[in-house]
């Protein structure tokens, strides 16, 4: 019997691993009153694949869409007696919670209201700090051989110190207390 488990444990924790990395997007549907919008269809559309992810707002017109890829995002809320709702202009990076509310117009379905472009999103879900260097920056920049190391500099509040270390100080931090998410 005990022979059995271990296997079926990791057969069920397998799913949990591409998860990391990845960003959330959430919030709340509310109609012109400031009421939640319960059974709401909520949908992301990446736009350099196309991929969509989809959710649907419960009793407190709560959404969550977790999961998704670092990208351009477009955001389309629909419920019967309201217009549709599209947003466009979303970045997620890697390990983002970003918070995006609603409020729906009264109307028919077939009208919509888009909104697009705004102010950057701010992450008000936690305290985290991150930094996502792009490709593009990557390729210009010359690196000494594979380090990654110095492009961590690259964001705010980062100096790398003298004497040959390459373990970077962030915001005062020590050292050897940073953690590094890197692909490839």
């Amino acid at each position: 019997m005990n022979g059995y488990l271990l296997p079926l444990l990791l057969l069920c924790a397998a799913p949990v691993f591409g998860q990391a990395g990845k960003a959330q997007l959430f919030g709340t549907i509310q109609d012109p009153t400031g009421l939640a919008v319960p059974q709401a269809r909520v949908q992301v559309e990446d736009q350099a694949t196309r991929a969509r992810y989809a959710a649907v707002s419960d009793e407190r017109g709560e959404y969550r869409l977790l999961g998704l890829k670092a990208g351009e995002y477009i955001l389309t809320v629909e419920q019967p007696g309201f217009k549709t709702h599209k947003q466009s202009g979303i970045t997620l990076r890697i390990e983002d919670k970003i918070a995006v509310d609603v409020k729906l117009d009264i109307g028919q379905q077939s009208e919509s209201v888009e909104v697009t472009g705004g102010a950057p999103l701010l992450q008000t879900a936690s305290g985290d700090v991150s930094f996502n260097v792009d490709q593009a920056r990557i390729v210009t920049l010359p690196l000494d051989g594979r380090n990654f190391i110095p492009l961590v500099a690259l964001s705010p509040g980062v100096a790398l110190p003298g004497g040959g270390s390459l373990l970077p100080r962030i915001n005062g931090g020590r050292p050897r207390t940073n953690e590094y998410m890197y692909d490839g």
